[in-house]
Parts: structure tokens; sequence; C-alpha cells
């Protein structure tokens, strides 16, 4: 073992309540899963409830920082043949809204709307 350190009794009990056996166990692997992240730079950790509300909007599962933003990128833009044409802000919001207010998964709203839109042609 290279290094010892010592940490909050709530912060302890916290990983305890994850794992009541090895709550060492559970710190070792974030911090195993975190090695590389620089904590003097900007990061955004997406878990739980939020993490589900994002990959439902955005109709994907998110598993790597990859992903997310391959997802958003799609989110931005239509791309037909290698021809992208991305949408303006107020655009996706406008998309946004009205898959809410129809309760659908925005890909699949947008994909709608193309599909009618491109029928008159």
């Amino acid at each position: 073992m290279i290094l010892r350190i010592q940490v909050p009794d709530e912060t302890y009990e916290a990983y305890g309540r994850i794992n009541p056996v090895n709550p060492r166990k559970v710190m070792e692997a974030l911090l195993e899963k975190f090695n590389g992240v620089d904590p003097s730079k900007k990061s955004v950790l997406l878990a739980g409830d939020t993490l589900a509300a994002i990959q439902t909007a955005l109709g994907v599962s998110i598993d790597t920082p990859e992903s997310l933003l391959d997802a958003v990128k799609a989110s931005a833009g239509i791309k037909v043949d290698g021809v992208e044409v991305e949408l303006t802000q107020a655009q996706r919001k406008k998309l946004v809204t009205q898959a809410a207010a129809w309760k659908r998964p925005v890909h699949e709203f947008v994909a709608q709307q193309v599909r009618e839109n491109l029928r008159s042609l």
C-alpha cells in the first residue's frame, strides 16, 4: 500500500451504506473509475434521474462522454446523404418543446416532422 488517507466519518458512513461489508472497496472503485480526471478542470457527473432524463430526451443510452457528445451533435442538426443542416438554437428548442408536449422522444418527433415536411416536395 502506497498511501493511507483519512476521511470524515460522514463520508465513510455514506460509502458504508453502499457496501456495508467493505466501504473501502467502494472508495477504491471510485478512485479507479475517475483516475485521470483532473480535479482542477471542470467536469460533470451524470447519474440517476438526471442521466435517465437526458437519455430519454435524446432517445439514446449514454455510456461514455463520447456517446453523449455524439447524441448532442446529432440532436443539433439533420444529416441526409452526408449533407448536414445545422438547426438554430430556437429551432431545436421548439422541436424539444413540441416533442415534450406530444410526449414523444425528440428523435422520433424530429424524424416525423422531417418526413411530413418532405412529402410536399
